[in-house]
């Protein structure tokens, strides 16, 4: 495995990350490059359930079979989860000991609790908290 085992550990952090990671649906006429990954999840990970870090795993598990600009965009995503759980992990333990990581549930609990979070969380968390409710807006 080319991706380090120690990621599994990060769930929390994982689900805040991975919220920016890939695009909800991107249409088949985008580059590679605008959709990476869609092909390997379309292939390996089609029966995953999203959540829980999951999809991640499942590429994870993969690694050897995934292209190259889908592999950097897992690196990276690994990147920021490693960041995210040193800016955040503190928080999310304090303020959702409880909360199960997906569906959003991290980005819902942490939101109230946004001026209390640690400066570095609030900057690693602030654009993912206005991604989340734009998207939770235009789905009204």
């Amino acid at each position: 495995m080319i991706l380090p085992p120690s990621y599994k550990q990060c769930v929390p952090a994982l689900a805040l990350a991975v919220l920016l990671a890939f695009p909800a649906a991107a249409s088949p006429a985008e580059p590679a490059e605008q959709r990476p990954c869609m092909d390997e999840l379309e292939k390996f990970c089609k029966e995953v359930q999203p959540g829980e870090g999951r999809i991640i795993k499942c590429l994870q598990e993969h690694d050897r079979e995934l292209s190259t600009v889908c592999l950097d965009k897992v690196l990276s995503i690994l990147k920021r989860v490693d960041e995210a759980k040193q800016a955040c992990g503190q928080d999310i333990a304090k303020f959702c000991p409880d909360v199960k990581p997906g569906g959003g549930r991290l980005v819902k609990c942490l939101s109230p609790h946004f001026t209390e979070l640690a400066p570095a969380c609030r900057e690693k968390f602030g654009p993912i908290r206005a991604r989340y409710e734009a998207g939770a807006k235009s789905a009204q």
